[in-house]
């Protein structure tokens, strides 16, 4: 649509300056045309009034040569332009008629540097009947002009009111295109986000198996996985709670089932420590009996030394006196050995 609406755009641009070449630059150009050429009808008036001083009416000469130079340039000028056949056929008719007064006035000039003055009147009336068909051709020019400037400024109106009309029919489809965009592009969005509202609102009421299921890779479905992917991790961890928690109580039963049992082996073991108390005072008696013997016992073991120390001093005694005895009856027992040497 904003394409549509440049290139029609640009068409009345093109049209306006169709319009400023085909209309107002001829009618401008033919304008000036007729202006130079009254202007040079004066001047010329002017150079043949002889009452006038002879430096007005050589003023009037010098510029009525000016103007004449610029008639022609106007008139090739004109040539050039876009005209319809009407303005085209008129400038044709003042281009011969401007060309026979031309000649007539170079013959009136001629003729007024001698003294045959017979073909004045001739050649004044020549200028007169060309003035009035250039006058008359000027003037149908400029009609023709202004018409087709009329007809070219008409058309481009209802360009510019075609193009208007479409501009503003454009606009009005292109809003209502955007209406239309943006509603639809607002429920895309408010889709997404009721939903993931209507998941989180559950959630909050507990139930942790509702799931958004969102599909779409822009930024509410990257969202929408992201939810679900935490609720699986947050059920996943209440069910490891859950068992975690389940195994806790089987383990607390049986701990509970333990201490029980352990509560009747210390009540059994208290039974026994009771028994065993009474047991351990006999025993302590006995002990102190055991002691007591013990005492005498001791004081028997240390007379038994003293004795056993007093025997080995008294085998200590016999052995050496043994010894005294063996050496005694060695050396008694030694010429025995050598008499029968003596014998000999």
């Amino acid at each position: 649509m904003a394409a549509a609406g440049t290139a029609r755009m640009a068409a009345l641009d093109d049209r306006a300056g169709e319009v400023y070449d085909e209309g107002l630059v001829p009618l401008d150009a033919v304008r000036t045309l007729q202006a130079l050429w009254w202007e040079q009808s004066t001047e010329l008036a002017r150079a043949n009034i002889v009452t006038l001083p002879p430096a007005t009416i050589a003023e009037s000469q010098q510029r009525a040569q000016e103007l004449h130079g610029e008639v022609a340039d106007q008139v090739e000028l004109i040539a050039g332009l876009p005209l319809d056949d009407t303005a085209r056929s008129a400038m044709a008719d003042f281009t011969t008629a401007n060309d026979t007064y031309d000649q007539a006035l170079g013959s009136l000039i001629a003729a007024a540097a001698t003294t045959d003055q017979s073909g004045v009147p001739g050649f004044l009336r020549t200028m007169s009947q060309q003035e009035d068909v250039m006058a008359q051709a000027l003037t149908t020019a400029t009609a023709a002009a202004e018409q087709t400037a009329s007809a070219a400024e008409v058309e481009a109106a209802d360009t510019y009111r075609t193009g208007r009309d479409l501009v503003v029919a454009l606009a009005v489809a292109g809003l209502l295109l955007a209406v239309g965009l943006a509603l639809l592009v607002a429920r895309s969005v408010t889709g997404p986000v009721r939903c993931i509202q209507e998941t989180l609102e559950k959630v909050a009421a507990g139930d942790l198996r509702v799931r958004v299921a969102a599909t779409g890779t822009d930024e509410l479905g990257r969202v929408s996985a992201a939810l679900d992917r935490s609720l699986d991790a947050i059920t996943g961890v209440l069910r490891v709670a859950s068992d975690s928690a389940r195994h806790l109580a089987e383990s607390s039963g049986r701990l509970a089932a333990t201490a029980d049992a352990m509560g009747e082996d210390a009540r059994v073991a208290a039974q026994q420590a009771a028994t065993v108390l009474d047991g351990a005072t006999g025993v302590t008696a006995s002990v102190d009996t055991v002691a007591a013997g013990s005492t005498q016992m001791r004081a028997a073991i240390n007379e038994i030394s003293s004795n056993a120390q007093q025997a080995s001093r008294v085998a200590g005694q016999a052995v050496g006196v043994a010894e005294q005895t063996t050496q005694m009856v060695g050396k008694l027992g030694s010429p025995r050995r050598r008499s029968p040497r003596w014998s000999r």
